[in-house]
């Protein structure tokens, strides 16, 4: 079969493009019931047991094609990293989590693209992981239109070998079902509708909900599509084996040493200039007419954090090109490397302590937590450059960096992030400087955004409630009851361990609180919540 796209054009360049009829047959059946046991686990379920189960499949499913010679076989512990992404999902309710672990199923699948058929996934380097994420994303996208055609004329061609009597019965029969089925249907409805002991008896085979049935045709399109995608992915991996090593830009060593040269220039003005705002902190927010707390710890927070983490990607692809076209001017680069990671790492100390700043007068969040998590492993990329890349040892990065991101995201998930903003916006008080006190609660806790938090939070809730004011423990136990007091409505397919515990400890010590009343003691407009705190900025007394 000739190839319908030259090589850099289809997604699966490869000599033989396009599978087979066998291997389009099995990929197919793979993915159809891939999306008909989405529709039945995720279908209006809280996610939970389902993403773990679904993941476990589209592993299995991986391993059995490779076992049938369909694709190369995949490294095993890409599939636990998928596998264990699923457990996360059962094990935390945080969404902010879930994005990471949407992250982590995505990198794990890249990982197995990237290894299958060598079993090394990290070994070949940067080039060819980034060359497994293309290839993943452009066979995600395509889904099964690559089998379409192979099975269409598979299927024609395996219809010419039958008798031409057998086809044309077959043709008739099929004919006259399409004809038969609209009438039925029509008939059927009129029928059921007009006899309420026949419709009994047909259990509503002709009622229909349109939203239903559209809900779940897309869930089964859109995740069998993704797991066609993901599968052709694994396939093309044996026709094409491990992805290229990228052509260099015709750039020299001169234009790469020039470059990072005025980029230098451009960093040494930045801290330069802004030594006092960096570093400023208190006295320069006390002496520094209408700026405010929040705008210092804000003001371009996210843009030193963006070119910090902009640097990495510039200094590899900077080493990439040195190494390839300009032997000579390498050890330029890799010092120009070194004093740019040097103005970076002061760029992400200096944005470190605007956050420590602004969490210190405002409480910590979700946000925040996660922002200061991934400035940690930001510093950590940054000293494992100066170690590799300024020295020549660009082979050795990625692997430690890969690593690292999932070390940390492990923690993370072991530390409970919703628990540990429970506790540390407990512990700490008012904020005021200069007369002013950053909040009128003498607690300085926002009981609002606490109860706002996933079930992650709530045993952290019930354990520093007692030590919260009454009218605020009042307002913590009316919104624990109002989202977790009731039953599992999940089902055993949306179980997650966080939601079940939640309910729980609410429901430990739900008998000796009884029925909350907010609406007695001060503070209270009578409605049963207490009146919102006054504004922030108060005078201290």
């Amino acid at each position: 079969m000739a190839n319908v796209a030259g090589p850099g054009t289809h997604p699966w360049p490869s000599p033989r493009s396009r599978p087979s009829f066998r291997e389009a047959a099995r990929l197919a059946r793979s993915a159809l019931a891939l999306g008909v046991l989405a529709d039945l686990l995720l279908r209006s379920q809280a996610p939970g047991l389902n993403v773990l189960l679904w993941l476990l499949a589209w592993a299995l499913a991986a391993r059995l094609e490779a076992r049938a010679g369909t694709a190369p076989p995949a490294p095993l512990w890409p599939l636990l990293l998928v596998v264990g992404a699923g457990l996360g999902v059962m094990w935390r309710d945080s969404d902010f989590l879930r994005l990471a672990y949407l992250g982590l199923i995505a990198g794990g699948m890249a990982l197995a693209v990237s290894g299958a058929g060598t079993g090394r996934p990290l070994a070949s380097g940067s080039a060819a992981l980034l060359g497994a994420v293309r290839r993943l994303t452009r066979a995600s996208a395509a889904g099964a239109f690559p089998m379409l055609p192979v099975l269409w004329q598979g299927g024609r061609e395996a219809s010419g070998r039958t008798p031409p009597a057998v086809r044309a019965r077959r043709a008739s029969v099929l004919r006259g079902i399409l004809l038969g089925l609209p009438l039925v249907a029509v008939f059927g409805l009129l029928l059921a509708s007009g006899d309420p002991v026949f419709n009994y008896y047909v259990q509503g085979l002709f009622t229909w909900d349109l939203d239903a049935l559209l809900r779940r045709g897309w869930i089964i399109t859109v995740f069998g599509w993704l797991a066609a995608g993901t599968l052709m992915a694994l396939w093309s991996s044996r026709q094409e084996g491990p992805p290229p090593e990228p052509a260099t830009p015709r750039l020299g060593g001169t234009e790469i040493v020039v470059a990072l040269s005025l980029l230098q220039l451009l960093f040494a003005a930045f801290l330069a200039v802004q030594a006092s705002a960096l570093f400023g902190g208190a006295d320069y927010v006390l002496h520094t007419l209408d700026l405010t707390y929040s705008a210092y710890a804000r003001s371009g927070f996210f843009q030193l954090v963006a070119v910090v983490a902009l640097c990495v990607p510039l200094l590899v692809a900077a080493d990439w090109v040195a190494g390839a076209r300009a032997p000579d001017r390498r050890s330029r680069v890799h010092t120009l490397s070194a004093l740019l990671l040097a103005s970076a790492g002061v760029m992400l100390v200096s944005a470190f302590a605007r956050m420590r700043l602004y969490q210190s007068f405002f409480g910590l969040t979700e946000l925040r937590f996660y922002t200061q998590v991934f400035m940690a492993w930001l510093a950590l990329v940054l000293v494992w450059t100066g170690l590799t890349i300024a020295r020549g040892r660009r082979s050795a990065f990625l692997p430690v960096c890969a690593w690292s991101a999932l070390v940390l995201l492990g923690a993370v998930t072991v530390a409970n992030p919703d628990a540990v903003l429970v506790r540390a916006n407990a512990r700490r008080g008012p904020g005021s400087v200069q007369g002013l006190a950053i909040s009128s609660d003498p607690t300085g806790f926002d009981v609002d955004y606490a109860a706002s938090l996933s079930a992650d939070a709530v045993p952290a809730l019930l354990s520093v409630l007692p030590s919260l004011p009454p009218d605020q423990a009042c307002v913590v136990r009316t919104r624990l009851q109002e989202r977790w007091g009731h039953a599992a409505t999940d089902g055993w397919r949306g179980w997650n361990w966080s939601r079940w515990r939640a309910r729980q400890h609410l429901g430990a010590v739900r008998g000796a609180w009884g029925t909350p009343d907010c609406a007695t003691g001060p503070g209270s407009d009578g409605d049963g919540r207490p009146n919102p705190p006054p504004t922030r900025l108060a005078p201290v007394p």
